[in-house]
């Protein structure tokens, strides 16, 4: 077996050891130590395959959302069977995404505090992110063939956050189902762009620009 593929699999196994025991413990109490010992290893081995402790959790990050880019590709094809977004809220809500952030649970929320003293980690997950908001805004280019780059790239922002946000109130045990009432603002977010759309597509086919207005004849 090639080299590389034996390192790959020992830091494979190392991040998913971090994994489990961020889920026991948090991910703020996860030491190199811990995972040495749960593995059965010493510390400079772990630092012979990963450079440093935020390393590990950059790691488990691109694992835990490896899945979510090729999910969006094949989930995220907008074509006229699909004219009111449902398979975007469905990816968003009920899929590959929604499913990511159910796995992680917890781990997920710390990641946002880890963020804050891990650079490399803050720009990792904000380009995991940025690449997310670009494949939704090209989705919806599709169903809202005239939004503007703007609202399409407010509106994908906007998504991610609202979904985003319901996990974690729901994480936190409120009552009145956040996640639902979320899919439900956020189906009234895409109907409206793509309303505005339609409105502004018939305006054009009828010779109507934005800004003018209709004169009535005086009598």
């Amino acid at each position: 077996m090639p080299r590389t593929s034996v390192r790959a699999e020992r830091q494979a196994e190392i991040v998913q050891t971090f994994t489990t025991i961020a889920a026991e413990v948090g991910i703020a109490n996860v030491t190199l130590r811990l995972v040495a010992e749960r593995m059965g290893v010493t510390t400079p081995l772990l630092l012979h395959h990963f450079e440093s402790r935020d390393a590990i959790v950059e790691a488990f990050f691109r694992s835990a959302t490896s899945s979510i880019g090729d999910a969006a590709s094949s989930t995220l094809k907008a074509t006229s069977d699909d004219p009111d977004g449902e398979a975007l809220l469905h990816y968003l809500f009920d899929g590959p995404y929604h499913e990511l952030l159910t796995e992680v649970g917890d781990i997920w929320i710390e990641l946002q505090a880890e963020m804050v003293r891990n650079d490399q980690l803050m720009a990792t997950i904000r380009k995991s992110f940025h690449e997310l908001e670009k494949r939704i805004a090209d989705y919806l280019a599709r169903v809202a063939t005239n939004a503007t780059s703007d609202e399409l790239a407010d509106t994908a922002h906007g998504l991610i956050s609202l979904v985003q946000g319901a996990e974690v109130i729901d994480r936190m045990g409120f009552p009145n189902a956040p996640i639902r009432r979320a899919k439900s603002s956020a189906s009234a977010i895409v109907r409206a762009l793509i309303a505005t759309s339609h409105q502004r597509q018939k305006k054009r086919y009828f010779g109507i620009q934005p800004g003018w207005k209709t004169r009535t004849r005086a009598h």
